[in-house]
């Protein structure tokens, strides 16, 4: 289940509205959820809801999708990405991504010090180059220029 990128892209364009439309000097809420529906050709396919937390430099973002319309009858499992890490200066600096479809779970860890990407996936460890500017899925919805 794939949101499209005219989703996720209203999600970023809501997300960035609300920023300026507040005081541009005030800290965002320490908790913000937001729920959308994803759809494919017209047909509801999940109920999304994700949720951003963060405190003393670090954060957190859980997205959760149910399945919605003829995917909610699907023996798919829970469906859910999670990302800890450092807010900084330049944004949200990831440490931890999780991703879980049913029983399949991916995971990749971020050793900045170390320029490390680790990937963990049915068992099988890669390790790959860390570009100074990387995001997961979740903080890169998050990240605004």
């Amino acid at each position: 289940m794939r949101a499209s990128r005219t989703t996720r892209h209203l999600v970023a364009a809501a997300v960035g509205l609300t920023v300026l439309l507040g005081d541009v000097h005030a800290a965002p809420p320490a908790r913000t959820t937001l729920v959308f529906g994803l759809q494919r050709d017209g047909q509801p396919l999940a109920e999304v809801t994700e949720t951003l937390t963060h405190r003393d430099g670090r954060y957190e973002i859980v997205s959760e999708a149910k399945g919605r319309g003829v995917a909610a009858m699907l023996p798919l499992g829970p469906y859910r990405r999670e990302s800890r890490g450092e807010v900084t200066p330049d944004g949200l600096r990831p440490e931890v991504f999780r991703d879980q479809r049913g029983g399949r779970v991916a995971e990749a860890t971020f050793d900045w010090s170390a320029r490390a990407l680790t990937t963990l996936y049915r068992g099988r460890a890669e390790s790959h180059a860390l570009d100074a500017v990387t995001h997961d899925r979740l903080t890169q919805v998050y990240t605004f220029a």
